[in-house]
């Protein structure tokens, strides 16, 4: 490089010497010296031009390899979460057991207890572990003279649990019941008496069965354990008193 710069000023010397003498033989070094002037030039831009190409790809490269390096680590990172996001999945979801009871009493007697189980999850989504129970039969009932269709009969659950603070549960629970009298039974008979006021009691024959319906929705707080009475309700041709009483019990694996 220093070399070339001593050639460059010694080009220059000889080109002021050429415009001083102005002789044949100055103008020939003149010539001659600016054609060495431009060639060096040319050498140093294509030096030049090659050693920037040199740093550009020596960058592209530097950044090749990181890009790599940084794909590999997120990619590792990834393969770890998904065992963490179901490790904390499995902690948020709860086996719980649902005890609902149903009892009827006339007056201070007991005379009826229907005992259901659900077995199901709690968890913070609401309906995502949503369970139900169906438990009945069918009653056929005759229309006409040979006419015959046919009533569902029975009682239906539906429960959703949610975890809440100090290991408290949210139990919500739908709850349908329906029940048939015979047409001799005495509930049936009273129910004649109550229908034969309504302008459409002459509809009802005697040997038509009487139909009871219950249906009751209702959210409670509970813990580990613990038994509380959500509902309680009076049958209008009976005067029997239905209660509801809601357990929850988590289940200890």
């Amino acid at each position: 490089m220093r070399r070339l710069v001593s050639r460059i000023r010694n080009g220059q010397r000889i080109l002021r010497a050429c415009h001083a003498e102005r002789s044949e033989a100055s103008l020939h070094f003149c010539h001659q010296g600016n054609t060495e002037i431009f060639r060096r030039l040319r050498l140093l831009r294509m030096t030049a031009s090659a050693s920037v190409t040199l740093f550009i790809c020596a960058t592209l490269i530097r950044i090749i390899i990181a890009g790599a390096v940084s794909f590999l680590l997120v990619a590792a990172a990834f393969a770890q979460s998904p065992a963490k996001a179901n490790s904390a999945d499995a902690s948020a979801v709860i086996p719980v057991k649902v005890n609902v009871v149903i009892s009827e009493y006339e007056g201070a007697k007991k005379v009826s207890v229907l005992p259901y189980t659900l077995s199901t999850f709690a968890n913070k989504v609401k309906y995502a572990y949503q369970a139900s129970l169906r438990m009945g039969l069918s009653v056929p009932m005759i229309y006409g003279s040979n006419q015959v269709s046919y009533k569902d009969v029975g009682t239906d659950i539906d429960c959703d649990i949610k975890p809440m603070e100090d290991n408290l549960f949210q139990v919500s629970v739908s709850l349908q019941r329906s029940s048939v009298y015979p047409p001799s039974s005495g509930e049936a008979k009273a129910a004649e008496e109550q229908l034969a006021t309504m302008s459409r009691a002459s509809a009802i024959r005697a040997s038509d069965p009487i139909f009871g319906q219950f249906n009751a929705k209702f959210n409670a707080v509970l813990r580990d354990g613990q038994t509380k009475e959500s509902t309680v309700a009076t049958d209008p041709i009976s005067g029997h008193v239905i209660k509801v009483d809601v357990t929850l019990h988590v289940v200890k694996e």
